[in-house]
């Protein structure tokens, strides 16, 4: 009878912590997260090589002679990262404007720094540079902030600077230099005998950032 009871209590006990664990289960509530990120941005500040092709080149026009020439062209792709350009001067005062254009393609807002100059035999001074008798003065570009999509323009200047300064009228010069006529056109004779001149490669950099 003892042993009964004993095993009616157990039976009774084995219950109700089999209803307590069915409770628990229909309260319980599992939570799951799961995620994943994708970065999409895109850099890309480049030269405008199709909106521009050896364009945008502005030469003096001079009183005599022929006029200055230059040529303006961007390295290999779509999206050049540099850019030549050449100019011809032929006499004092002549000089060439090259414009270059700098589009920001990326989704990434982009500043620019300073432009630096640098090259062998150049006297630089900021943002001139000077060998003989041509002088590079550059224009930084225009907007050092660029949105995506933003553009904007950058000059160079490339000019014959006649470090004697002399005048001719009908052979009379305003200083010691002698005039020579040219084609019925009196000029310095600094500027009739000058030697052609070739200029070093002269490098400009422009470095471009996150904004």
């Amino acid at each position: 009878m003892e042993t009964r009871q004993k095993n009616i209590l157990i039976a009774g006990l084995l219950a109700i912590v089999l209803v307590m664990a069915v409770g628990y289960a229909a309260f319980a509530t599992q939570l799951q997260i799961t995620g994943s990120a994708q970065i999409t941005s895109n850099w890309d500040v480049h030269f405008d090589k199709a909106a521009q092709v050896n364009a945008d080149i502005a030469p003096s026009t001079p009183a005599v002679g022929i006029a200055p020439s230059g040529t303006l062209t961007y390295g290999n792709g779509d999206k050049p990262l540099t850019a030549q350009l050449h100019a011809d001067l032929n006499q004092p005062g002549d000089y060439i404007i090259f414009t270059l254009r700098i589009i920001n393609g990326g989704t990434l807002s982009a500043v620019a720094a300073a432009p630096t100059l640098s090259g062998n035999d150049f006297t630089i001074n900021g943002l001139t540079a000077t060998q003989g008798h041509v002088k590079f003065t550059v224009t930084a570009p225009s907007t050092s902030t660029l949105a995506p999509g933003g553009t904007t323009t950058m000059t160079v200047r490339a000019d014959f600077v006649d470090t004697v300064a002399a005048s001719c009228s009908d052979g009379i010069s305003t200083t010691q230099e002698a005039c020579t006529n040219n084609n019925g056109t009196w000029t310095p004779a600094s500027t009739g005998n000058m030697e052609m001149e070739e200029t070093g490669t002269l490098n400009i950099t422009i470095n471009y950032s996150q904004a």
